[in-house]
């Protein structure tokens, strides 16, 4: 068992191998498996957040380029 990283609720982590993701009962938080020992839980939509924010920087950048032009 783990402790969900959005509410705190207990959630089941049997059998469950690093890569694998597990939605919580309680808050329907989406978490993956990033260690198993010792167990490491990341929030699934964090990943997403950081690649969203690398993108948009990037599209921010261009945008002053195209200023400069």
């Amino acid at each position: 068992m783990a402790t969900c990283i959005a509410c705190e609720a207990e959630v089941d982590t049997l059998e469950m191998e690093v890569g694998d993701t597990l939605t919580c009962g309680e808050c329907g938080a989406e978490m993956e498996v990033i260690s198993l020992r010792p167990l490491e839980l990341e929030l699934v939509d964090d990943v997403v957040d950081d690649a969203d924010e690398v993108g948009s920087d990037d599209d921010a950048a261009d945008e002053d380029d195209e200023d400069l032009a």
